[in-house]
């Protein structure tokens, strides 16, 4: 098993794996991780987890030893190897071709919520515009990854709350997963930002 995480410092930077067939556990090769580098995102992994030879259902629990440990994604594998899961922030804005900012699709400036209007940038209902998701397996899909409302996202450092993914009266570029030059403080509010959801 592998976990993206974060963590800021020695006193808690410890992440708990396990494997329980009734309930949330570290029973059945459970196993603890120390996250290394410091203060940045990274993959970890457990040690081998395995339910023996016992068949049926189980639950993977995967949780932080301490506060201050963020978890951003799993991943689950057979493979023993070294080589961390593949993962790239910004392949998750548009269907169709998800690196490339494109107007129209999703909810930003060139976008008018009234049609035939001259420039309405009011924030629509999550799934208005179907082509403005991240495809998942199936149904799963993520939308308004972009624009719409801008998105809180994990703290650079204390009070210094980064804001991604735009929203409805950015223009296209402005609403890209990389731009993150924006900032706001624990007390800020605006009408547009917001989070995203998923179905």
């Amino acid at each position: 098993v592998w976990a993206r995480v974060l963590a800021s410092s020695t006193s808690s930077d410890t992440i708990h794996f396990g494997l329980n067939a009734t309930a949330p556990g570290t029973a059945n090769g459970g196993t603890s991780v120390a996250i290394a580098p410091l203060n940045t995102w990274v993959w970890v992994k457990s040690t081998t987890i395995t339910t023996g030879a016992t068949a049926g259902n189980f639950i993977a629990s995967i949780y932080m030893a301490e506060d201050g440990v963020f978890v951003d994604a799993v991943a689950v594998t057979r493979q023993v190897g070294t080589t961390p899961p593949p993962f790239d922030e910004r392949t998750w804005a548009y269907q169709n071709n998800p690196k490339t900012p494109q107007a129209q699709v999703c909810n930003g400036d060139e976008f008018d919520t009234t049609a035939g209007g001259s420039d309405q940038d009011a924030v629509l209902a999550t799934r208005s515009l179907a082509q403005c998701n991240a495809n998942g397996n199936g149904a799963n899909d993520a939308f308004d990854m972009s624009g719409n409302v801008k998105e809180w996202a994990a703290e650079r450092a204390a009070g210094q709350n980064p804001l991604r993914g735009g929203a409805s009266n950015n223009e296209v570029d402005g609403l890209t997963c990389g731009l993150n030059f924006t900032l706001a403080d624990d007390t800020f509010f605006f009408p547009n930002v917001g989070y995203r959801c998923c179905r």
